[in-house]
């Protein structure tokens, strides 16, 4: 945990490690904070971090005695490490929503200096050329053309219309500028896309559709993070169901199958309020039960990073060889070595990374049968082979398998993964239908 945001007369505190609240440790506090708040998955979870600049919150978690001050004890950015006592600061505003923009914004009637380069929070919305180009504006929506690099970025926080230009007139003119410029990549960055009106995002999906020149391979990105979340994860469910895209940076706040559309509900006896979720978005597929979506190019946000002013997604997007998911690659190459090599030069580069998965259960599953219709049995039977070595719980990625091994005529290989498939799964009809079959054809 560090502080990234202070009053002018706390510097001292600027880019400190938060070592204790009070007499808990850092780790503690974490966890109690995670015991009181809603989350989808670890990077969600992280992000509710956010809340222990609440008093009140510390003080129900135990961490202060007093709802007006809080003692903490911090490593310097030098090193030293020191505690110090903060007074709490009431406001009017109702909301702690302005917290999720961490840095960016101070609480309503406040100001605030932040860590970075000690630049005043308002300095973060002014567009500045010297910032990074994450930090510098946090519009809901804005574009650039970086001219040197023939790329179009485009950073989109948040989905409404703003100001006196709707969001349809704003990306019109943008794709515009764009076929002016034969721009050569697009990026699109949602790492801080908390959400907003999801019905606003198709057309915009489609003017991206429509541009063959920018809809391909190795030249659409889409950078997400942990405040990615909402109408952020739709969208960014779109881009990879739509498009040629590949997805850069760190897990969503939420998977493509999550829980939404908070609504507040009041208890009848205590009269407390809750924000409840109504709907289950599914998004992907209704087996897919992971709570990270696969990132096809890492690329991880650490506080040393974010101090040095480096952009870590658009540096590794800048320095990628090869831009493409390993099922694309299965496809858009005749031979499947080149996808399997690939595959294994990335586990070299990223088999650290505790949340890195390289391909996505579903769409590695759609290649492999996208393979099986052009017989290309063998690379299927690849493809399958390497959704089964990262999904092995899930049936449905071995009733893949046997069935590539079935066009190959391995019976008896067939049998032994259907009957894996269905132990796996009883209600497996079809893998109990084949087993039937095969042994019919067995014994023929």
């Amino acid at each position: 945990i560090y502080i990234t945001a202070v009053s002018p007369d706390r510097k001292e505190l600027l880019g400190a490690e938060v070592l204790k609240i009070g007499s808990l440790s850092a780790s503690e506090i974490a966890k109690r904070c995670a015991s009181i708040t809603s989350y989808e998955n670890e990077s969600n979870e992280k992000e509710n971090i956010h809340y222990l600049s609440n008093a009140t919150v510390l003080f129900a978690l135990g961490a202060t005695k007093k709802k007006n001050q809080t003692s903490i004890t911090f490593k310097s950015k030098n090193g030293v490490v020191q505690k110090t006592t903060i007074d709490s600061v009431s406001t009017t505003f109702s909301s702690n929503s302005w917290t999720g923009w961490g840095e960016m914004y101070s609480p309503p009637g406040t100001n605030t200096i932040t860590a970075f380069k000690n630049l005043p929070a308002k300095e973060f919305r002014t567009g500045r050329k010297d910032l990074p180009l994450h930090l510098r504006e946090r519009l809901p929506y804005w574009f650039e053309i970086l001219n040197d690099q023939k790329t179009l970025y485009m950073q989109f926080n948040f989905v409404e219309n703003y100001g006196d230009r709707s969001f349809s007139e704003f990306y019109k003119n943008m794709f515009v500028k764009a076929d002016e410029l034969k721009v050569k990549r697009f990026i699109l960055d949602i790492r801080y896309n908390g959400g907003g009106d999801g019905s606003m995002l198709l057309p915009f999906i489609h003017e991206i559709i429509k541009r063959d020149y920018l809809n391909r391979h190795g030249q659409i990105f889409t950078i997400v993070g942990r405040k990615t979340f909402s109408a952020g994860v739709m969208l960014a469910r779109m881009m990879d169901n739509h498009t040629k895209n590949v997805f850069v940076g760190e897990p969503m706040g939420a998977a493509f199958n999550h829980f939404g559309d908070a609504g507040s509900i009041k208890l009848p006896n205590s009269k407390l309020e809750l924000n409840v979720s109504r709907i289950y978005h599914q998004l992907g597929s209704s087996a897919d039960g992971q709570q990270n979506e696969s990132i096809d190019i890492p690329a991880v946000f650490t506080s040393a990073i974010y101090f040095a002013g480096r952009d870590v997604a658009l540096e590794a997007i800048n320095n990628s060889s090869e831009n493409e998911s390993i099922p694309a690659l299965f496809l858009s190459n005749a031979n499947g070595e080149i996808a399997l090599a690939e595959y294994k030069k990335r586990k070299a580069l990223y088999q650290n990374i505790n949340w890195w998965r390289p391909f996505s259960e579903s769409e590695m599953n759609v290649a492999g049968y996208k393979l099986l219709e052009k017989k290309r049995i063998q690379d299927s039977i690849d493809a399958f082979e390497l959704n089964a070595k990262h999904y092995p719980d899930s049936w449905n990625v071995w009733d893949s398998l046997a069935e590539a091994y079935m066009s190959k005529g391995a019976k008896e290989k067939a049998i032994q993964l259907y009957k894996h498939s269905l132990k796996l799964n009883p209600l497996n009809s079809n893998a109990a239908y084949f087993i039937s079959q095969l042994g019919k054809d067995s014994e023929n």
